[in-house]
Parts: C-alpha cells; structure tokens; sequence
C-alpha cells in the first residue's frame, strides 16, 4: 500500500512552503495596486511620501506577521527621529535586513553602491535609492 500525501517527509513543508510563496504573489500583487491608489491620492499633499513610506512599512511588515518562523522585535523605535538625520546600517545578511528595516516605521532613504542597486530595485526601493560610486568603480582604467 502507497502512503498517503499526508506520510511521506517533507509534504507538509512542501505544502506550506507552497502556500507561502502563493500568499506573497497575492498579497504583493493586491498590496502594490493599494500602494498606486495611495500614492496618486496623497501625492498632492504629502510630497514627500511618507503615507506611501508607512504603507510599505506595513507591507513589508505584513511578511513578518504571517511567518510563524520569522520573528522581529525592534527596540529603540522611539530613539529615531521622524524628521532630520539618522544613519542607518546594514550588513546585508540576505534581502530581508530590507523588510527589517521597514520594520521600524520611520522614514529613511536607502544609501547603495551602484553595483548593488539590483538588490534593492528587487525590493521596489529603486524610486528612493541614492546612488554612489566608489573611487575605485569611478577611477578611470590604466592602460599601462
């Protein structure tokens, strides 16, 4: 006799790793034409985006609600300031320090080498993401 779907290792992973991945191309499919609908109805009085900032904050956060293996807790939200400067650094573990860092719902702009900016167009942050160069990516090549 065959096992069933339910016996045999990993079903259960493949299912919801599955369920998962289908949850993310809805919700991201949904959640970007709220972020259209947001940003064409506030771009008149909030020219800065920081409606559409906290929208995606929630977005990304959403991610962090739903994965019963994933979880965040931010401490020192209060320390960042909602207008004026703050640095904020990452090491770049893997693309979710991006969704970490949407984590902490203040508005920021992302900082980026030039090489690494298809990394955070991924993440739909390219609109917001100043670019720099290296002295050595902008060193003209020796012909010598």
């Amino acid at each position: 006799m065959e096992p069933s779907v339910h016996d045999r290792p990993g079903t259960a992973r493949v299912l919801l790793s599955s369920a998962h991945w289908a949850f993310l191309a809805l919700s991201s499919a949904v959640l970007f034409l709220g972020a259209l609908l947001l940003w064409a109805l506030t771009r008149p009085f909030d020219a800065n985006g920081r409606v559409l900032h906290l929208y995606s904050c929630f977005w990304a956060q959403l991610y962090f609600y739903v994965n019963p293996r994933w979880h965040l807790r931010v401490e020192g939200r209060e320390r960042l300031p909602w207008r004026g400067a703050a640095v904020l650094v990452s090491n770049h573990e893997s693309l979710g320090d991006i969704l970490v860092h949407f984590g902490l719902y203040r508005p920021f702009k992302w900082v980026s080498k030039a090489r690494t900016s298809s990394c955070h167009s991924l993440a739909g942050t390219c609109a917001s993401t100043a670019m720099y160069r290296s002295s050595a990516e902008t060193a003209p090549a020796s012909s010598g």
